[in-house]
């Protein structure tokens, strides 16, 4: 079998001040104006594409971009909205192919007295330099910023949505062709409407020629400083502009209040977006998401694989609500050379040039004293994994208590869903959303869909009282895993096809099995004084999450959630982001063939 390339890395940015001003030595160009390059951000992209006006006759705007940067044009965006007092809230979609690290952003923008407000706020939440795409919150939620990381060439052909003005900034056609290929300018074309703004520093021929070939009228007019003209354009026939969604309208019935239910009630609140979240347990996080403790960390592949590309993007969306939610309980996480067959996978993960805050690789005795216990093998350590309560983090993104209620049927109507209760409760919803994590098979059978290529196990966890455990140790991944807990340690998990709702002295020898022999000093290993949890955990037999809006088109008003299998943790906050926009009408950030792979169809093998 031929091995899949790695993950492709980001290349380190290759830039020097030269008296004060940011300069990429590999493409010899400057990042912006030696002049003023606030007043050029001004002059080129806010007046190129009439941005005052349009906020002043717009709810909602998105903004393209290409070639990120300082984030100079974002700060200068920031600081309009500021001025204006517009209630127009911005979708800011952008790219950057060699990310600066937050200390050289800073010093650079830190040349305009007037944006330190911004830059302060920008910085304080600069996405990692992590390949995949990064979600940032600014001006108290009014402007968000999705920040795709890696080539715009790459990218822009596997989005979908509809610009309605784009800065294209980087640096010059002749030093840096790639962001202004046709390929590029092409998809810019495909990904706006009629009406759409464009604005450029640059009126090189090329350029103008490939955007007239997409449909934009494109103009010259007088550039800023030494520069005689710059560029902007407006496209005459594009994208049918998709309707405005009236969020008053809409009442959305969320059924499941593990991860997957609460994080959308979060991100729905945000989005101003009225719904009921429903489970048949009372309270948050009574199935597989109430377990004392659970893991957040990266799923990291040798080759380059969705799976990967999915829970590096979904893992950078969860350390901001994490460190603002209090539900962690410890930091770093070690996985360690154990069994061999994960051995010989770290091994060839050490090679892949993953940035150190991601992933690194340790000795046997660099871990040892890292840990100030004995090991006799290697592993990865992740810097930034959490060790988490999940019921603790699931309530605080739960906006409200769930109902709690037996749903036992679900009925499609003009206006949208109708559901009953065992108990005879009924609720009526614009949209429902089945997030009902083991049952969601039961639930889609329910509604026609059944024989889904779904897998079903049973999930225990021991817990037992610490040994000689120290209590700042971090958890420990070998197969199975280790925590330490305030009052006890957490050692797990069993996978189980029996499905039994017991805990069973036959999973504790499983659990402990598990742990390598060298680590049985840490905990007390009779067994007999254990206790455990039981929790059912689903997922599909492609080993990707269920996550499809409107049934991938072919059922509006109904989407699903699930089948995180033992990855929702980390999947289901970045999941239901992309969900909740999808209902709220806002611009997708999920490349094609992600969507694909965790879509309804693909479980069931049909088209709905």
């Amino acid at each position: 079998m031929t091995e899949q390339p790695p993950l492709p890395q980001l290349p380190k940015p290759d830039v020097c001040f030269v008296d004060g001003q940011l300069v990429s030595s590999e493409f010899d160009d400057i990042f912006f104006s030696a002049q003023d390059g606030l007043a050029e951000t001004q002059h080129v992209f806010i007046a190129g594409t009439s941005l005052e006006k349009m906020l002043a006759e717009n709810t909602h705007l998105v903004i393209g971009e290409t070639g990120f940067g300082t984030g100079l044009n974002l700060c200068a965006m920031m600081a309009l909205l500021d001025k204006s007092d517009s209630q127009c809230r911005i979708d800011y979609i952008s790219f950057e192919a060699s990310p600066l690290e937050a200390g050289t952003a800073d010093r650079a923008l830190s040349a305009f007295s007037g944006l330190d407000a911004y830059r302060h706020e920008l910085i304080a939440c600069w996405p990692r330099r992590w390949p995949g795409v990064h979600h940032v919150e600014l001006c108290d939620g009014q402007l968000h910023l999705q920040l795709h990381y890696g080539q715009a060439e790459d990218i822009l052909p596997t989005l979908d949505f509809t610009a309605d003005a784009w800065f294209l900034d980087g640096f010059a056609p002749a030093r840096n062709d790639s962001l202004w290929s046709e390929t590029v300018l092409r998809n810019i074309g495909r990904l706006s409407r009629a009406g759409t703004k464009l604005a450029s520093f640059t009126v090189a021929g090329a350029v103008r020629q490939r955007l007239a070939e997409t449909g934009f009228e494109v103009t010259k007019q007088p550039g800023f400083g030494h520069k005689r003209h710059m560029l902007v354009a407006e496209m005459k026939a594009g994208r049918q502009a998709l309707p405005a969604t009236e969020q008053a309208d809409q009442h959305v019935l969320i059924v499941g209040a593990g991860i997957a239910g609460c994080a959308l009630s979060y991100h729905l609140d945000r989005l101003n977006i009225s719904h009921q979240l429903i489970d048949a347990e009372t309270g948050v996080a009574g199935q597989a998401s109430g377990n004392p403790a659970g893991l957040v960390l990266p799923h990291l592949s040798v080759g380059d694989s969705l799976a990967a590309r999915l829970s590096l993007s979904a893992f950078a969306d969860m350390l901001a609500p994490l460190d603002a939610s209090g539900a962690i309980l410890s930091e770093q996480v070690v996985s360690l050379d154990m069994p061999d067959i994960k051995a010989r996978r770290q091994q060839k993960l050490a090679t892949q040039g993953y940035p150190e805050d991601l992933a690194c690789y340790r000795t046997a005795d660099e871990l040892s004293e890292m840990l100030n216990i004995s090991v006799d093998v290697g592993g990865m350590v992740i810097p930034q994994a959490k060790l988490i309560s999940p019921r603790s983090f699931c309530a605080y993104l739960a906006a409200s208590e769930p109902i709690k209620a037996q749903i036992t049927d679900m009925a499609r109507h003009a206006a949208g869903w109708h559901l009953t209760s065992s108990e005879g409760v009924q609720f009526d919803g614009t949209h429902l959303v089945l997030c009902s994590g083991h049952a969601l098979p039961d639930m889609l059978e329910q509604l026609g869909y059944s024989s889904g290529r779904f897998q079903l196990t049973t999930g225990q966890i021991s817990l037992m009282p610490a040994r000689d455990m120290p209590e700042d140790l971090p958890a420990l991944n070998f197969g199975g895993y280790l925590a330490r807990l305030p009052e006890q340690v957490m050692l797990g998990a069993s996978y189980d096809f029996t499905l039994s709702d017991r805990v069973l002295e036959r999973a504790h020898r499983h659990n402990l099995a598990l742990l390598p022999e060298q680590l049985h000093h840490l905990i007390d290993t009779d067994i007999s004084g254990w206790q455990g949890r039981v929790a059912n955990r689903l997922a599909t037999e492609f080993r990707m999450p269920l996550c499809d809006y409107d049934c991938g088109g072919q059922i509006e008003g109904l989407s699903v959630l699930g089948a995180l299998g033992s990855r929702g943790l980390t999947l289901g906050f970045f999941l239901a982001r992309h969900l909740a926009g999808q209902i709220a009408g806002r611009p997708d950030f999920l490349q094609r063939r992600l969507k694909d792979a965790m879509s309804l169809s693909r479980v069931f093998g049909v088209s709905f």
